[in-house]
């Protein structure tokens, strides 16, 4: 895990945990699906479109207010994009299919602002930033045609390790019992760029950035503190 993780996790740590659990962090944990893709400045391979991908983990919520928290998650989150170009020439025709899959230990940090819907019903927006640290990950795929290749591609081999960026969003909190359902989705932009050259695509300046569009369920235990 590099630095800029490192830092994330440290200042996240004195946060919410300055000596030991406060008594009114809530615990909870959330499952959701993705749709991910990577934006890429060399315009030639401008051809990726969203792939699905999931994500499942804890997340630890500390009010600062009736209407203010502090929430942290690490999660499992599987992201990256698919691929598709076709070469329509008179004395070439192809057809590529690559898609890209990197699995991730996420961590987002935000600050989420509460309004009260109806009685017992919150509904919220949020802001902030999220550090990952990639796990794994390969891309696959083929090409066929005038010229056939299968593709079966390391990501440490083309890729930085870590990825960074920020995150805004918006979701509902429902009463279950002493529990709450929330419901969420958000989406994530990624700042670095994830491209390292290697030995099945070398393009010099290439910058390609990683969105993540988010679809969360879950519970957590805030219903039971002066909320």
């Amino acid at each position: 895990m590099t630095k800029p993780v490192s830092i994330f996790l440290s200042l996240t740590v004195i946060v919410f945990f300055p000596g030991r659990m406060h008594a009114q962090t809530g615990l909870g944990m959330s499952v959701g699906m993705n749709a991910a893709s990577l934006t890429v400045s060399d315009p030639s391979l401008q051809h990726f479109s969203p792939r699905a991908g999931f994500n499942a983990g804890v997340c630890f919520t500390k009010p600062l207010s009736r209407s203010l928290a502090v929430q942290l998650g690490i999660s499992l989150s599987q992201y990256g994009g698919f691929y598709r170009e076709e070469t329509n020439q008179p004395d070439f025709k192809t057809s590529e299919e690559v898609t890209i899959r990197g699995n991730y230990l996420f961590f987002p940090l935000s600050v989420r602002y509460y309004v009260e819907v109806r009685q017992g019903i919150m509904g919220y927006a949020l802001v902030g930033a999220y550090g990952a640290s990639r796990l794994g990950g390969y891309a696959t795929g083929e090409i066929r045609g005038d010229y056939s290749l299968d593709i079966d591609v390391d990501l440490n081999d083309h890729a930085v390790p870590n990825d960074f960026g920020m995150m805004i969003g918006a979701g509902v909190r429902l009463p279950a019992g002493n529990r709450i359902l929330f419901f969420e989705i958000a989406l994530a932009k990624g700042l670095p760029n994830l491209y390292r050259p290697g030995d099945y695509l070398r393009v010099r300046d290439l910058s390609v950035h990683s969105s993540v569009l988010m679809i969360t369920a879950g519970t957590d235990n805030l219903a039971v503190l002066p909320w």
